[in-house]
């Protein structure tokens, strides 16, 4: 009798120990979520420096930046047109927004995406809808040579057609081929640039620095933080 009551008590002490790790076991630790970069509108920027900095960081494939700075823009002016479609073009579905049919076209010297957008879809300012189109990241990055799906049936001639006057171009192609001096912008990109250079993505802080240097020539950190990370692109090609 004595030892039936040791066997149940061993027994009992089990079943308890089995169910307080089964109990353990359903409520596992919960995963930190990763860390992510918290992304702020540059502050004091104009709304033409604001959106001529939007264009350039959507050209080179910030979109996230891109999206803060247009939303900071369309908080102080709502009404404006151009910010408000290029934040559409960042978030709507690319094939329904230019359709599903399409033909090819092979890109040629002097070809820009927003030149493209604007010859074939009439607006230069659908330059990012269109790259999103083709799941090209970077329109900055568009070569000739390059084959680019266009929404819409092909024309039975396609002529080159010469560059308009400066003074008769959309003021959005002019902030995207040529934006004027923008010291603020340009040290927006150039601290990008430097936080690229620290994650080890050279290439795309190669391509920052030159916009940043196209944004403010003058501006001599920019120059010299553009040769350091050209020697170091070079340096990393070499290996």
């Amino acid at each position: 009798m004595t030892g039936g009551r040791k066997h149940l008590g061993l027994a009992t002490a089990l079943v308890a120990c089995a169910l307080l790790a089964a109990g353990c076991a359903t409520t596992p630790a919960t995963p930190h979520a990763p860390a992510t970069r918290a992304v702020a509108a540059t502050p004091g920027l104009s709304e033409n420096e604001r959106l001529g900095l939007a264009v350039a960081l959507l050209n080179h494939g910030d979109r996230d930046q891109a999206r803060a700075e247009l939303g900071a823009l369309l908080a102080a002016s709502p009404g404006n047109a151009q910010a408000q479609r290029l934040l559409k073009e960042v978030d709507e579905d690319p094939q329904a927004a230019l359709g599903r049919r399409n033909f090819p076209y092979t890109t040629r010297p002097g070809d820009t995406m927003a030149s493209v957008a604007a010859r074939f879809l009439g607006d230069p300012l659908k330059f990012y809808v269109l790259a999103r189109y083709n799941n090209v990241a970077t329109p900055a990055s568009l070569v000739a040579g390059q084959v680019l799906m266009i929404p819409g049936e092909p024309r039975r001639t396609e002529e080159p057609r010469a560059p308009a006057p400066a003074s008769s171009q959309p003021q959005a192609a002019v902030a995207h081929s040529a934006p004027p001096a923008q010291p603020v912008a340009a040290r927006r990109l150039r601290a990008v640039a430097l936080e690229d250079i620290d994650r080890g993505q050279i290439n795309r802080a190669v391509r920052f620095l030159q916009q940043a240097a196209q944004l403010d020539p003058d501006n001599p950190q920019i120059k010299r933080d553009l040769a350091r990370a050209r020697r170091i692109a070079m340096t990393v090609q070499g290996r």
